[in-house]
């Protein structure tokens, strides 16, 4: 699994390229010690694609440097790169679950495990349980999509939000604490758009009418599927109770033991 790391003689700005050299030195080393490189992903596209298509979108997700910022250039160059024609919502699926492969197995390879067997278990059974998880949360969100229940701040809690919500959070300053708007203030409304009835993990949003301010030029009628998170509340198990307050039930025969995805 070592490779030999060759630094681009494109890059030519000093700064940058002694980054560059230092990356490649430290990583290097890494190889030196382990044997393989920890932070070398390939392997999930050549051991974990279920087909070929995953294999070609796993591959380019690695080479786009894991995250995207617009979904519909990203889609658009991956079809012209490999001559297919997937929407959308098929990429944005692939790239949670290389996402949720990675996050499975790094503790296992963080550990200095060298066993590839153990990183591919410890991914599956990641991907597997989260993916269970959020087909559970969808099947609320539709059955529910037409009542929401509510919820009360009753102590302020975390919001975090992109680079691209920043200008929209001048729309809405009273909901904030300060001027940061990284928590919302106590007595804001909020929805519940997405409940795990097995786990009790809870996804929240802004309420229609704020919603509408902030994302007026969106149309979503499906807001617990975000191709990218602009924005999240933030709510630990623990603080459940401490924090906010159910103004209805999540379901009739379980409203208790809430925590927050």
């Amino acid at each position: 699994m070592s490779k030999e790391y060759i630094l681009p003689e494109k890059i030519k700005d000093k700064e940058i390229r002694q980054m560059a050299e230092q990356n490649v030195e430290y990583r290097a080393k890494l190889v030196e010690k382990l044997g393989y490189d920890p932070l070398d992903y390939s392997w999930v596209e050549k051991e974990l694609a279920e087909n070929h298509l995953e294999k070609k979108w796993f591959q380019f997700q690695r080479e786009e440097g894991g995250n995207f910022q617009n979904w519909d250039e990203a889609t658009k160059r991956f079809n012209n790169s490999y001559h297919v024609n997937i929407d959308i919502e098929t990429a944005y699926t692939m790239c949670i679950k290389w996402k949720r492969y990675l996050m499975g197995a790094w503790n296992t390879i963080a550990a200095q495990n060298p066993n590839m067997e153990d990183w591919k278990n410890a991914a599956r059974k990641f991907e597997e349980r989260h993916r269970l998880r959020q087909q559970r949360m969808e099947l609320w969100s539709e059955e529910h999509k037409d009542n929401f229940p509510l919820v009360k701040v009753k102590k302020p809690i975390r919001f975090r939000h992109g680079p691209h919500f920043k200008k929209c959070i001048e729309k809405i300053p009273k909901l904030f604490v300060d001027y940061l708007c990284y928590e919302i203030r106590e007595g804001v409304i909020l929805q519940v758009i997405s409940h795990d009835p097995e786990t009790q993990f809870i996804q929240l949003d802004f309420t229609p009418d704020i919603r509408k301010l902030v994302k007026s030029d969106e149309i979503n009628y499906r807001p617990w599927k975000r191709m990218k998170a602009d924005y999240d509340f933030d709510v630990y198990p623990e603080e459940i109770n401490d924090h906010l307050e159910f103004l209805s039930p999540l379901d009739a025969e379980n409203s208790d033991s809430m925590s927050t995805q």
